[in-house]
């Protein structure tokens, strides 16, 4: 059986043993399952997912990006040519987690040769805030993502710092300054991380505390114990971020 998807998220009627599938990704789309757009064949199928020049595949700011799905047949292959950007969300401010790019459960192969895979960075510490007056430290700032990271606010206090600015697509959210007065100044939150990175950790108040840690960053692919096979653009300018 061979079933050919036309342009646009396209997938497969369900189709038996040797299946041959090609999906097309033509649109813009978010949190994309093969093994659902396949059309959750039932027996071995060597599916190929083409992704085209400039479309971007995503999240809604939870989950990866693109997962592969669960329940293959034995025997199945997966072979995913990226032309365009598969993208992980940006962690909000204040230390929230970056989203990845792919999530695989079983061995796959990518050929990456003109398009990028991105991890979503980590959302940048909130500031540590002093004793003395209760100064605020600064929200940290959110994370790179095609959604990018919220905000971080600054905590609340007689002198409060500056939220950290959200991130977007095109950079990271900065962190917020610390509250600061004669007698004592809030730690400054930390930037939102870039693609693949981590957040920054916070600064330090004027009581010497600080190093509160950034949020993780999203993997570009996380293998849950299984391979990848790369048939071209596996270098650090087209894949972002941790292939584990």
């Amino acid at each position: 059986m061979h079933v050919l998807g036309s342009a646009g998220i396209t997938g497969s009627s369900i189709g038996g043993a040797g299946s041959t599938i090609l999906l097309t990704i033509a649109a813009n789309t978010n949190n994309y399952n093969i093994r659902t757009q396949a059309g959750s064949p039932l027996g071995s199928a060597s599916v190929t997912v083409v992704v085209n020049s400039g479309i971007i595949v995503s999240s809604n700011g939870f989950g990866a990006a693109m997962t592969t799905g669960t329940n293959w047949g034995a025997g199945s292959t997966i072979l995913i040519v990226n032309h365009g950007y598969i993208e992980g969300f940006g962690g909000a401010g204040n230390g929230g987690v970056g989203g990845d790019a792919i999530l695989i459960t079983k061995d796959i192969s990518i050929d990456n040769s003109d398009g990028y895979i991105r991890g979503g960075g980590g959302g940048g510490a909130q500031g540590a805030a002093a004793a003395t007056n209760n100064v605020s430290g600064g929200g940290g700032g959110g994370g790179q993502g095609n959604v990018g990271g919220a905000a971080g606010p600054a905590s609340g206090g007689f002198y409060p710092g500056t939220a950290g600015t959200a991130g977007s697509r095109i950079a990271p959210g900065s962190g917020g300054s610390g509250g600061n007065t004669l007698i004592g100044r809030g730690g400054s939150g930390g930037g939102g991380g870039g693609w693949g990175q981590p957040g920054e950790p916070c600064g330090i108040n004027s009581e010497g505390v600080g190093g509160f840690i950034g949020g993780s960053a999203g993997y570009a692919v996380r293998l849950s114990g299984h391979l990848v096979s790369w048939l071209g653009g596996n270098n650090l300018t087209q894949v972002k971020g941790k292939v584990e």
